[in-house]
């Protein structure tokens, strides 16, 4: 099933390591890969899977992105950075504060496809708008 879904319906390769990742814009492909394990804890087999979906960034290059920008932003309150590469250093923050953006507003479309049945707002909630049949219970104070 999840084959069919990746493949026929999103267009997505299954994985396939081949040449080197270097060559290519990472960006620019999607893939998948998936295993079925079974344990007896759980006594029925389960899936696992990774997906890459095409023309969107890799979390692992949108976190090392956000956490730069957060670390030489620190830096620059410290003054530790040199004059002449403030510059440089305001440019990383830029690139790690719309990389934050970017991720917000990418698990929101995927929050508001799986969730609402029309457009919310990226810091509201509306009740009358989820689903129905689809149960969404306030976060616990902290």
């Amino acid at each position: 099933m999840m084959h069919t879904f990746f493949t026929k319906i999103c267009g997505i390769p299954e994985y396939e390591p081949k040449g080197d990742w270097a060559e290519k814009d990472v960006t620019e492909f999607g893939w998948f890969w998936g295993r079925v394990e079974f344990t007896e804890t759980r006594g029925v087999q389960h899936w696992h899977f990774l997906v890459k979906l095409p023309h969107v960034l890799d979390t692992g290059l949108l976190g090392r992105m956000i956490h730069n920008g957060r670390v030489v932003r620190q830096e620059m309150k410290c003054g530790n950075i040199k004059p002449e590469k403030r510059e440089e250093a305001w440019q990383m923050i830029e690139v790690g504060l719309l990389a934050s953006r970017y991720a917000a507003l990418f698990a929101h479309s995927i929050s508001v496809a799986s969730f609402y049945d029309e457009e919310v707002d990226i810091d509201y909630h509306d009740d009358d708008k989820v689903i129905s049949g689809i149960i969404i219970s306030p976060s616990p104070p902290l």
